[in-house]
């Protein structure tokens, strides 16, 4: 994870970056790489790519999807276990 993530640019795109923040703040870990950041989610079970300039008008959308869909299956496995 990065030091003073908080003011670390993950992305060209604004509201990537406010949600990548919040995930750093909950445990998620981003390693940047050439082209494209790794976010992995705090159990390391995920991971994902971060566009560093996004091309696509719903890059974020897409990416949001992808990370509640996870946050999710995150929770369901938790609850599991108990």
């Amino acid at each position: 994870m990065l030091k003073g993530a908080h003011m670390c640019k993950y992305s060209s795109d604004k509201e990537l970056n406010k949600l990548i923040r919040k995930l750093v703040a909950k445990g998620w870990e981003y390693k940047r790489r050439r082209k494209h950041g790794l976010l992995k989610s705090p159990d390391k079970q995920f991971q994902t790519t971060v566009p560093g300039s996004p091309s696509d008008h719903r890059a974020f959308l897409n990416f949001k999807h992808d990370i509640l869909r996870v946050e999710k299956q995150v929770e369901t496995e938790q609850k599991e276990f108990v």
